[in-house]
């Protein structure tokens, strides 16, 4: 839940806090994991749309002299900025060809969260088959981010239970791209556009994500802990 510049360290509760009480049409985050359903849940009400990565992005980042143009249209032109990042970065080779972009439509991110939290209370426990979509493979991330759509839908075989989430996701997520691999080396097999930390329903999983903070966010205080609570974990 925190990122780092210079040695300084923000959370991402401290971010939401520093950022209240002013409101944005769009937020485009030019940085690794913003796409991720704690952050963008933590940021809700505070803007209108985000553009963000749910992985790792490369050093490069967005292609300023193509985006800012789209930023400044009288609609702002975010599925524009959000392509002209997977169009630069997919007309690459090897290991550069790597890329995760997604549009997020912010008034819609509440109803998301209502379907996980209804799938998390009627089970927590993945299947044994269950292998996560990693999100990350060179920092010390790579195995905190998972992707959300393929983790929520995992945990149920009830129909109507996936259908509201995927209609869900579908109205939340309006723009996704994803390349065939990451850094030429992870296949992004399943990407719905959004990652997740995955908090495992035994006392170790809880104890990690306490030392992490993870406890602090509100994705957990509105969708996690409700479920864990009705399982009595």
């Amino acid at each position: 839940v925190e990122n780092s510049t210079g040695g300084a360290e923000m959370s991402i509760p401290e971010l939401a806090d520093a950022l209240r009480g002013e409101h944005f049409s769009f937020m485009y985050f030019d940085c690794c994991y913003m796409g991720n359903i704690e952050t963008l849940y933590e940021l809700r009400g505070i803007t209108d749309y985000v553009v963000a990565s749910p992985t790792e992005i490369p050093s490069d980042g967005m292609p300023y002299n193509l985006n800012v143009g789209c930023f400044f249209e009288l609609v702002p032109d975010l599925k524009g900025a959000a392509r002209n990042t997977f169009d630069y970065y997919d007309v690459q080779s090897g290991k550069y060809r790597s890329c995760t972009i997604s549009v997020y439509d912010m008034s819609k991110i509440d109803r998301v969260a209502k379907a996980t939290r209804n799938i998390m209370l009627e089970n927590l426990i993945l299947p044994a088959d269950y292998t996560p979509q990693g999100y990350g493979v060179g920092n010390k991330f790579r195995d905190k981010y998972y992707d959300l759509g393929y983790y929520a839908l995992s945990l149920t075989d009830n129909a109507s239970l996936q259908s509201e989430f995927q209609s869900a996701m579908d109205d939340f997520v309006i723009y996704k791209e994803a390349t065939d691999y990451m850094w030429d080396s992870l296949k992004l097999e399943h990407c719905s556009g959004v990652s997740s930390y995955i908090v495992k329903a035994d006392d170790e999983g809880i104890s990690k994500a306490d030392n992490y903070g993870y406890f602090d966010l509100e994705w957990s205080d509105d969708v996690v802990i409700p479920a864990f609570s009705a399982h009595s974990l």
